[in-house]
């Protein structure tokens, strides 16, 4: 038995919503930030962060 309720379908899909929409918007700098100079390590930046928040969604759900 589950100790806590099940987030339903929609919820979930409003909780995956934001990180949809940062992802899309961190698009076009991870195709142009690495051809920049220190370019490399701003999107490494970028990456750590959508991967940290890819890691809180998925454990809050």
């Amino acid at each position: 038995m589950i100790p806590f309720p099940v987030p339903s379908a929609a919820l979930r899909a409003l909780l995956v919503l934001p990180l949809l929409l940062a992802t899309l918007a961190c698009l076009p700098a991870l195709v142009v930030l690495p051809f920049l100079r220190n370019g490399g390590a701003r999107t490494e930046r970028i990456v750590r962060q959508l991967v940290a928040w890819t890691r809180t969604l998925v454990m809050s759900l």
